[in-house]
């Protein structure tokens, strides 16, 4: 049976981490992070990533130092540098159909799920982690990437040094993020006999044939 787990509560409990313990992550907890990643869901399937696992200290120091904001962080013991990778030649055919213009577009978004993914599979096995962006140039040298090949984004992987910095996780409310049907769409209230959904207006004129029934039948009544 598959462990249930409240995705919901991870989301809620999982913070960027600035400092880290120089205590190793698990080889066990390694593969399982970077299964995570492998899984991970992509346009056409093409899979445009590769991972680099870096634990040499002067490498991940290096790497970090090439981050935006990298001077916050104090270095993880383990990183993962995510590599967005060419299109492959089994799909050059869409280079040449309508779906030019979104290869490009696709595959920007296609990395960062492989990121995010092992990203809550730290956090899940009770690990600290930190998602970073580099100058790509460097890190590309760094860690002799090959040649139209990105190291796009880094993911610091560690234990959390207690009593270090954390953010507030602070998030806007629902109701100020969620529109139905279009976009400034009013929120749904209830739904109508038929299963439909009723906005403020709809529900207003519902209440106004209800009222109007129940006065009817008052009168025929009498």
């Amino acid at each position: 049976m598959v462990k249930k787990v409240d995705f919901l509560d991870l989301l809620k409990n999982s913070n960027t981490t600035f400092d880290f313990e120089t205590k190793a992550v698990k080889s066990g907890d390694l593969k399982k992070i970077l299964e995570a990643g492998r899984f991970s869901p992509s346009s056409q399937n093409s899979q445009p990533w590769k991972f680099i696992v870096v634990k040499n200290e002067k490498t991940i120091d290096q790497l970090m130092k090439s981050c935006v904001y990298g001077a916050f962080y104090k270095d993880p013991p383990l990183m993962i540098a995510v590599v967005l990778e060419p299109l492959e030649k089994k799909f050059a055919g869409l280079a040449k159909s309508g779906f030019k213009n979104l290869l490009d577009y696709h595959r920007h978004l296609d990395i960062s799920l492989p990121v995010m993914n092992m990203y809550l599979e730290t956090n899940s096995l009770g690990l600290n982690g930190c998602i970073v962006s580099p100058e790509i140039n460097v890190a590309n040298k760094i860690l002799k990437v090959s040649k139209n090949s990105e190291a796009i984004l880094l993911l610091g992987i560690g234990h959390k040094k207690k009593g270090s910095y954390t953010k507030n996780k602070e998030r806007r409310a629902l109701k100020d993020i969620v529109f139905y049907e279009k976009y400034g769409g009013k929120k749904w209230l209830l739904l109508d006999w038929k299963g439909r959904l009723l906005n403020f207006w709809n529900l207003r004129g519902y209440v106004f044939v209800l009222l109007r029934l129940e006065t009817t039948m008052k009168l025929t009544k009498k």
